[in-house]
């Protein structure tokens, strides 16, 4: 049985810092390895290459 879909949102970006991303991102992979899948919505302007969403499955969305 599959999990279902979780959405984390989170505050960054290079002023506030990357923190709370980084810790929604450790959960989010937690789920998806667990058969979940998790979005994680960023109201931050953030390049999401630096953590690699794609590779464990994750979308990253944005805010403008």
């Amino acid at each position: 049985m599959s999990l279902p879909s979780v959405l984390f949102c989170c505050d960054a970006s290079p002023q506030k810092g990357l923190g709370h991303l980084q810790r929604c991102m450790v959960l989010a992979k937690a789920f998806v390895e667990a058969g979940g899948r998790a979005f994680i919505l960023c109201n931050g302007v953030v390049n999401p290459a630096l953590f690699q969403p794609l590779s464990i499955g994750l979308r990253v969305l944005e805010l403008s």
